[in-house]
């Protein structure tokens, strides 16, 4: 059933809010869950059905980028690079969405979770599947954020060495796109 879940949340979606309002009210409600699993899952299923004009009016975006970065933080630390079955890359993916949305930009720089990004795309026991692409997607976009911006050109030289090492050796077109994008930042 989990593994269900996993296929459909990351399968392109043809749901636009506007005209499934209901479903997009009951996962607003369980965002409001007393349990963080429920939230997060409500925020995977947002993050598929919702538009962009719609993620920017969410209120409460410092509780999705909690769940979102404390699930990363056990997950990339687990052996499996799971947390309660979520792999790291349903996380990401999930999160991606979110992250153009300057209020969690903010949270990110406020909360100092970038570094849980850096270590998402530079962990190569993590990169499986999209993780290393969808991080760096991520951070390309977090990078517009000024605080952000000025973080990742003063603390994270290595970060720099190792994305022109990623633009050498990678074969893989999007991973390429986003580290030329987090580089021209």
């Amino acid at each position: 059933m989990q593994s269900m879940f996993y296929m459909t949340a990351l399968l392109p979606t043809e749901y636009n809010s506007k005209t499934n309002l209901t479903d997009s009210a009951i996962f607003l409600k369980l965002k409001y869950a007393n349990i963080h699993r429920v939230k997060l899952y409500a925020f995977m299923i947002l993050a598929k059905i919702l538009n962009k004009q719609d993620i920017q009016n969410l209120d409460n975006i410092d509780i999705l980028t909690t769940i979102f970065i404390d699930y990363l933080y056990k997950a990339i630390n687990d052996p499996s690079h799971t947390y309660q079955d979520v792999p790291v890359e349903h996380l990401l993916t999930s999160l991606k969405p979110f992250a153009q949305h300057d209020k969690i930009k903010d949270g990110i720089a406020k909360q100092n979770y970038f570094e849980i990004l850096i270590r998402c795309a530079t962990q190569i026991d993590l990169h499986v599947g999209l993780v290393l692409q969808t991080s760096l997607e991520i951070i390309w976009s977090l990078t517009f954020n000024k605080k952000i911006h000025q973080l990742l050109i003063t603390s994270y030289d290595n970060f720099i060495r190792y994305l022109k090492t990623v633009l050498i050796h990678s074969t893989e077109q999007g991973v390429q796109a986003a580290a030329k994008g987090v580089l021209s930042c």
